[in-house]
């Protein structure tokens, strides 16, 4: 039993150093040069870092303080975030905003005297300029036509308010009409891309404001004597006018007058019936002067017409 158990034990030593074979030893007359390692390199296990707050870390920097909310009733995202329109976007201001004014954090001491209802909206406007600021399709789009932010109603007045502006800004196209207005406004573009922040040239300068204003002043004094002189002689024409007038009717009374005076009576009679004919029938002359004409249908028409023109006489035919 002890012979087979010797036995397997030299067995083993055989095979562990057949398969373990042990390295030579350096000779003492050869240089010793290190052979490269067939082993794997050794991984280097470094320690996971974690985030950690501005106070714990070793650096020396301080994070700057959340900006303070704007005064302004209406603030813009720019002014919410504390940055001008030029400053890159910031992540890290909006986790400030978001622990200053979130509704379910307790509010620090520079937040805790405003309302429930005031740091939820804060934190609302917070989030709406974040989502538009780290847009950059909005953000430009905004920069450009104010477009974006508060509510439509809202965004069509401010885009009504930019139209009007736009139109009462120096250099717009808002008020070409003609060929002319638009070469003339070409002409200035061009003349800016040439010269930019310079001046535009000034137009052309007929006369000076003064003689100009002298001009309009001479100009309306000659309307007035014009339209006084005018005056004038239309109130003349209607005094001859009236003179004239009543002239004609003072010849006519004194014509009638030395008319009537020599008459007899019956002539009185005739001329009275005269009148009174040519009132009923609207005042036309002469329409008894002329003899009736005998109908040829009606026999006897002038024997009825004679009772009815007694006391006028007929002249002869």
């Amino acid at each position: 039993m002890a012979s087979k158990t010797s036995a397997a034990a030299a067995l083993c030593s055989a095979c562990r150093a057949s398969l373990f074979p042990s390295p030579p030893s350096a000779s003492p007359h050869r240089t010793s040069r290190r052979l490269p390692s067939l082993r794997s390199p050794t991984t280097t296990h470094r320690r996971r870092t974690y985030a950690t707050t501005s106070s714990s870390s070793s650096s020396g920097e301080t994070t700057p303080p959340p900006p303070p909310w704007p005064s302004s009733p209406h603030p813009t995202p720019y002014e919410i975030f504390g940055m001008a329109r030029r400053d890159p976007y910031a992540k890290r201001r909006f986790h400030q905003l978001v622990k200053l004014y979130h509704p379910d954090t307790t509010p620090p001491p520079t937040s805790s005297s405003l309302s429930p209802s005031v740091r939820t909206e804060r934190y609302r406007l917070v989030v709406a300029a974040n989502d538009l600021l780290s847009d950059p399709s909005r953000r430009q789009l905004y920069d450009l036509h104010g477009a974006g932010w508060a509510s439509p109603y809202d965004d069509e007045n401010h885009l009504r308010r930019r139209d009007r502006d736009w139109r009462h800004q120096p250099g717009n196209a808002a008020r070409n009409a003609t060929w002319e207005d638009w070469e003339a406004w070409h002409e200035e573009q061009r003349w800016r891309q040439r010269h930019p922040g310079a001046a535009p040239p000034p137009g052309p300068v007929y006369m000076s404001n003064g003689l100009f204003a002298a001009l309009v002043v001479a100009m309306c004094l000659v309307g007035a004597l014009a339209q006084k002189n005018r005056a004038l002689a239309v109130g003349e024409q209607y005094v001859e006018f009236a003179e004239d007038r009543n002239a004609d009717i003072g010849r006519a009374v004194r014509r009638s007058a030395s008319a009537a005076a020599g008459r007899s009576r019956e002539e009185r009679i005739d001329s009275f019936v005269r009148e009174r004919e040519n009132v009923a029938y609207r005042y036309r002359p002469g329409r008894y002067d002329d003899a009736p004409s005998p109908s040829p249908d009606v026999p006897g028409a002038v024997e009825e017409e004679a009772p009815r023109l007694r006391g006028v006489k007929v002249p002869p035919p």
